[in-house]
């Protein structure tokens, strides 16, 4: 797994900001990466990162998700990283909702990204 720290310089008002970016590995052909703020660099030490496609159940479509291995735990102790980050920094997910990317990018898990939504639709809370 590679990992880079990138500095974000070209907007003035972001001067000093940094993202994570994970390489996940292959999906659909391609090498995927994943968005994470820079106070969660840190997990890369303590998670494998690969990246997990989910077909739409109409089979019209499909969504590629950061998906994260707790390093000691195995492949068996595993969960999406936009879930991790939400239960890490927010607390638990209430039954009949999931935590939803804002921008539909689900690679980017940035905090700003992430929001509550009703689990049965896409509706935001």
């Amino acid at each position: 797994m590679k990992f880079a720290a990138e500095q974000v310089d070209s907007n003035p008002s972001m001067s000093g900001f940094k993202l994570g970016i994970v390489r996940l590995g292959r999906a659909a052909g391609k090498i995927k990466y994943a968005l994470l703020d820079e106070r969660d660099i840190s997990l890369v030490q303590q998670y494998a990162f690969e990246a997990r496609v989910e077909v739409d159940r109409d089979g019209n479509g499909a969504k590629i998700y950061a998906f994260a291995f707790d390093i000691n735990g195995g492949r068996s102790a595993g969960q999406y990283v936009h879930v991790l980050l939400w239960e890490k920094h927010c607390g638990g997910i209430a039954p009949g909702f999931k935590v939803i990317h804002k921008n539909g990018v689900t690679v980017d898990n940035r905090m700003e990204n992430l929001e509550i939504g009703r689990a049965s639709c896409r509706e935001r809370v």
